[in-house]
């Protein structure tokens, strides 16, 4: 058995991983087999959520509540939603910028050993009030631009059904007899 780790990405500062187990609170200073962590926001709030699981026990379920001494920031949730390409919209890439922050974030089903995180892509966008630009690249090959998102909300957009003029749509490739 062994305690988990949680690393807190410093792209700002270098681009290296700083370890902050310590200061996660007590949930992240519990030891076990620990198998599989599963990361969502569970309660709605904004912020990323962790359901860690065991071997032969329990799940811990860690829900992220911010400190009153650290000052709280801004974010973004994208829930999609396919027509053309699967109703689940995996495979979708999202491309956002705000300000000097430029991100990128996939819509996947798995992400780790036995398990698959919340489908929705979640961005952290520091002291951004807004997203400037959102570009979706969907599955289908339809692309899409949105224009000053305002923060802190959970937004779902659904690809459109009929594709715009000059778009080259993906198709799967037929099968062929054997």
């Amino acid at each position: 058995p062994q305690r988990n780790l949680l690393f807190e990405n410093r792209f700002n500062e270098g681009g290296d991983f700083a370890d902050v187990t310590r200061l996660a609170g007590p949930g992240m200073q519990l030891v076990h087999w620990s198998r599989a962590a599963l990361f969502g926001d569970l309660d709605n709030d904004g912020d990323i959520d962790v359901l860690v699981a065991h071997l032969n026990a329990r799940c811990d379920i860690l829900i992220n509540e911010r400190r009153e001494d650290v000052p709280a920031n801004n974010w973004i949730t994208f829930d999609l939603k396919g027509t053309i390409s699967n109703r689940n919209a995996l495979g979708a890439r999202l491309y956002l910028t705000a300000g000097d922050l430029k991100l990128m974030g996939d819509v996947k089903a798995t992400y780790s050993y036995c398990c698959s995180n919340d489908r929705r892509v979640h961005f952290g966008l520091g002291k951004h009030e807004k997203v400037d630009t959102l570009e979706i690249h969907w599955p289908s090959g339809i692309i899409e631009t949105y224009e000053n998102i305002p923060a802190n909300q959970f937004v779902t957009y659904e690809e459109p059904a009929v594709p715009p003029p000059g778009t080259s749509l993906r198709t799967r490739k037929e099968k062929t007899d054997r």
